[in-house]
């Protein structure tokens, strides 16, 4: 959002999330469960103001990662719908599905004494997902560092070497 000074034309809004942006800033640097939930909501108040502002819902988005995923792909996914190639957004979502790969990946339950519920194929439904935003950000942008490295990783847990040494092989030649 663009004002300009004095006109009196939308800086009255330009000062408020201004104000909601800082003082999430704030909250989030005293790290405590109070001060992240006061965060969410200043930084929530400053989009309300600018719904378009793709670095106020990327912090939101990176806010809400640890504790609440699925909010956090709902915002990562609002943020593609602004812009389809903002990596940003592409790596969230990616960071997102390979952690539940990763934790998901050779687990099994014990129901009864001899049923045993394997979760591999959970696990490889999100190797999948993780897989094409690391490829979608690859298409963007070829050397990035944090997708090459991230996908490269996902294939040796596959035992897909082949591919990962393609990927790193790549960064190292550029």
């Amino acid at each position: 959002m663009h004002s300009v000074s004095g006109t009196g034309v939308g800086d009255s809004a330009l000062v408020s999330q201004n104000s909601y942006y800082k003082l999430a800033i704030e909250n989030v640097k005293k790290d405590t469960p109070n001060s992240r939930t006061l965060a969410r909501e200043y930084i929530r108040k400053a989009i309300t103001l600018e719904p378009e502002n793709i670095f106020y819902r990327l912090k939101l988005a990176s806010l809400l990662e640890e504790s609440f995923s699925a909010s956090a792909e709902g915002e990562y996914h609002s943020i593609l719908s602004i812009d389809t190639n903002n990596t940003d957004a592409l790596l969230g979502l990616a960071r997102i599905v390979e952690k539940n790969f990763y934790e998901w990946l050779n687990s099994a339950k014990l129901f009864e004494e001899n049923i045993v519920i394997s979760f591999n194929d959970d696990a490889m439904e999100d190797f999948y997902s993780a897989e094409m935003y690391y490829k979608k950000i690859l298409i963007i942008d070829s050397l990035n560092y944090l997708a090459n490295t991230k996908l490269a990783l996902l294939y040796e847990a596959v035992d897909n070497n082949d591919e990962s040494f393609l990927l790193l092989n790549r960064l190292v030649k550029n």
